[in-house]
């Protein structure tokens, strides 16, 4: 709390008191201290790196900590995407339908974090084709000793291990680390870097759903994704 110190000087006069009224002080308003709560995180957003973990209906090879390749993650384990089963119905809201503990486990392999460190999902959405094809995008921020990654992943929606980039040729950066907090535009520099967007793309996917996670930022995005 913030506390105001006044202090108050006698003026001395050898001129009687009354002669020079002094008109009183004008009231001033109290300080206040800003008890206004941070943004809460949302429940499932954020948690802490397991030294290796395994995630439901993931085969050993696909498993967080074999694919990251640390300390220099480059596997491309795409997986074609289809399947005879029909896509679950998609439901926008605050979060996907997406086991988000094994999704933060991928995160925190390709950012090579310790057991320990700390992961916060920063933004997602869900694209689909006319085909139909569905694909999933996720980024997080992972946070270790003197060292802040953020990592942009994606992942056919019948594939339940996540992958990065597109290619060995894609242009995109997907792993960027920095020696500081990045900032909210930093972060945003790696998103759209990483063709990160909540619009209609050009290939035919439409948007499902999708949602910044605010609370993850260290400020409100520059560009809010998606867009008011």
């Amino acid at each position: 709390m913030r506390i105001a110190l006044v202090v108050l000087v006698a003026a001395c006069s050898a001129e009687p008191a009354a002669t020079h009224p002094v008109a009183p002080e004008p009231a001033r308003a109290p300080v206040v201290a800003n008890t206004a709560p941070a943004a809460a995180a949302i429940p499932g957003t954020t948690g802490t790196c397991e030294a290796d973990p395994k995630v439901d209906g993931v085969d050993d090879n696909r498993r967080p900590v074999a694919i990251a390749g640390c300390p220099a993650p480059m596997d491309m384990s795409r997986g074609n995407g289809f399947s005879s089963d029909p896509y679950p119905t998609v439901t926008p809201g605050p979060l996907p339908a997406w086991d988000l503990a094994g999704t933060l486990a991928y995160a925190c392999a390709y950012a090579c974090a310790p057991a320990g460190a700390h992961a916060a999902l920063l933004a997602w959405s869900i694209y689909e084709d006319p085909r139909p094809l569905r694909n999933d995008n996720v980024a997080y921020v992972v946070s270790m000793p003197n060292k802040w990654t953020v990592v942009v992943m994606w992942r056919h929606a019948f594939n339940k291990w996540w992958n990065i980039a597109g290619s060995f040729h894609d242009p995109r950066v997907p792993i960027q680390s920095f020696d500081h907090p990045p900032t909210a535009a930093e972060i945003e520099d790696v998103l759209r870097g990483n063709t990160w967007s909540f619009a209609a793309s050009d290939a035919g996917f439409k948007l499902l759903a999708g949602n910044t996670i605010d609370a993850s930022w260290p400020s409100a995005p520059p560009t809010h994704f998606p867009a008011p």
